[in-house]
């Protein structure tokens, strides 16, 4: 069966915010699903937008790493007021710590074979 992004989506109903979900998924869950690997969309608090594979979750830093990272801007999200614009050129990997994201979501999950 087809996963769609929605399937794996931050609920609020689920974690308070989107820190909780990745500090209770930096304790273990995220390896147990196999969810390294998978291609993740994610706001910080300045209101920009990465996307990237998820190569690491630090449990100890509270921090998740991606790799092979697309960074969006703000996509007008600041209201035009301060905008960052899309950066052309891929980031080879960027180490997020959960107090730095607003928002995530797992766009699709590696295959498994």
């Amino acid at each position: 069966m087809e996963k769609k992004q929605e399937d794996y989506a931050y609920s609020s109903a689920q974690f308070p915010t989107p820190g909780a979900a990745i500090q209770e998924a930096a304790g273990g869950s995220l390896q147990s699903q196999n969810i390294l690997g998978s291609k993740i969309s994610l706001i910080t608090n300045a209101l920009v937008r990465y996307e990237g594979v998820l190569s690491e979750v630090d449990p100890v830093k509270k921090s998740m790493t991606l790799i092979n990272v697309k960074s969006f801007g703000t996509e007008g999200r600041r209201e035009g007021v301060n905008e960052i614009p899309v950066l052309e050129s891929e980031i080879q990997g960027v180490q997020f710590k959960v107090d730095q994201i607003k928002d995530f979501n797992i766009i699709s999950k590696p295959d498994i074979t």
